[in-house]
């Protein structure tokens, strides 16, 4: 279920906030373990961008999850923006 209070965190924050801050690792070495560039992972980190299936997989990877973790949680942030766009769309009807 999604929250309705707010929008779910972006996969982006949860792997800055629950991992690498827990695991005492830099946006480098992330950048390393998955072999993306730098100024890629700066994105994702800021949630500028989707964390994408290849993403998913990649940090499955580096933090021994499963890509459908991360998966997930980029579709529940999508899912919560997608509905709040519909029902601004209703409200203005």
């Amino acid at each position: 279920m999604l929250p309705q209070n707010r929008p779910p965190s972006h996969p982006g924050r949860i792997i800055a906030f629950g991992f690498l801050e827990e695991l005492k690792m830099s946006p480098e070495d992330l950048s390393d373990g998955m072999g993306l560039p730098q100024s890629e992972i700066n994105q994702l980190l800021a949630g500028e961008i989707r964390c994408s299936p290849e993403h998913a997989i990649l940090l499955s990877e580096v933090f021994d999850t499963d890509p459908d973790f991360w998966t997930a949680l980029q579709s529940n942030h999508d899912l919560w923006f997608a509905q709040q766009c519909i029902d601004g769309a209703r409200v203005a009807n």
